[in-house]
């Protein structure tokens, strides 16, 4: 059961990850600015920046300009700070 618990979980953060990585890469195009466009050009550069922000290490050598991409980075706190704190409570009921 712990185990089964821990997996979903691992697998929502997964899951998480690579759909901010393709929300990322797809409105940069559509609603980026040019640095925008530069920064998440390849699909890579969207899985590392989302990544980065997922796991709150935020190290700046990338960041979002336009309105989209800023409340997008918002969002995916959010779900990440969700997420965590799932895991660590499910944690301290063991």
């Amino acid at each position: 059961m712990y185990m089964g618990v821990i997996l979903r979980i691992y697998l929502y953060n997964v899951a998480s990850v690579l759909f901010f990585a393709c929300a990322y890469y797809v409105l940069a195009k559509r609603y980026g600015t040019e640095k925008d466009k530069r920064s998440f050009n390849r699909y890579e550069d969207a899985v590392y920046y989302t990544t980065i922000t997922h796991f709150t290490i935020g190290l700046g050598d990338i960041a979002p300009e336009s309105r989209v991409l800023r409340r997008l980075t918002m969002a995916q706190v959010v779900v990440s700070f969700y997420l965590l704190q799932s895991l660590l409570t499910h944690n301290r009921k063991i």
